[in-house]
């Protein structure tokens, strides 16, 4: 980054990782005693990576179902991570893989715009309609339906809103899972 200054950033405790964990996750009544131990299994397995904590604890808010647990904590496990960044990958597509199809392709979509550039919400909702990716009967509910799956993605840490919400940015972590997941459709499709 051409900084003057390198501050190394160390990975979070387990007890760091789970308090923010938590925080984010923002469960207001306790889990099963369970559920809770597959709930620290779980953000110890996101390594004390804070945007991995943050985006899986987004995506799994309001999950209370012990299977729903489970699986998530098999998945990440079942993860074959050769370095930081593919770790940090698979807990990024755990979130994305929790979306719905819409949603999904809306986040993938955003992969066509820069990083370093915000996207304007508006433009943002016409090039769905537009693309095809948002079909509904009617505009009005197609422009709704378009607000609500940025406004997910927004609340799953997997777009940032900016301007006062009349804008998005991607981040370049999520930016490149995006692209990972266009090349693996192609590979399918091609």
């Amino acid at each position: 980054m051409n900084s003057q200054n390198n501050i190394r950033v160390d990975a979070l405790s387990d007890e760091e990782s789970w308090t923010l964990f938590m925080e984010k996750l923002g469960h207001e009544r306790p889990f099963s005693p369970e559920v809770e131990r597959i709930a620290v299994d779980v953000a110890r397995e996101c390594a004390g990576l804070p945007l991995g904590i943050v985006t899986l604890a987004e995506s799994l808010k309001g999950v209370d179902d012990l299977h729903e647990w489970r699986i998530t904590l098999k998945r990440l496990k079942e993860s074959n991570f050769w370095d930081i960044e593919d770790q940090m990958f698979q807990i990024l597509r755990l979130s994305y893989d929790y979306l719905d199809d819409s949603a999904q392709q809306c986040f993938v979509y955003c992969a066509l715009f820069d990083e370093r550039h915000k996207i304007e919400r508006e433009m943002l909702i016409e090039s769905f309609i537009e693309e095809g990716i948002i079909q509904e009967m009617n505009s009005q509910a197609a422009v709704d339906k378009c607000h609500s799956i940025l406004d997910r993605l927004e609340n799953v840490c997997l777009l940032e809103g900016i301007d006062g919400g009349s804008a998005v940015k991607m981040h370049d972590l999520l930016r490149d899972l995006a692209i990972q997941i266009l090349d693996e459709y192609s590979l399918v499709m091609g």
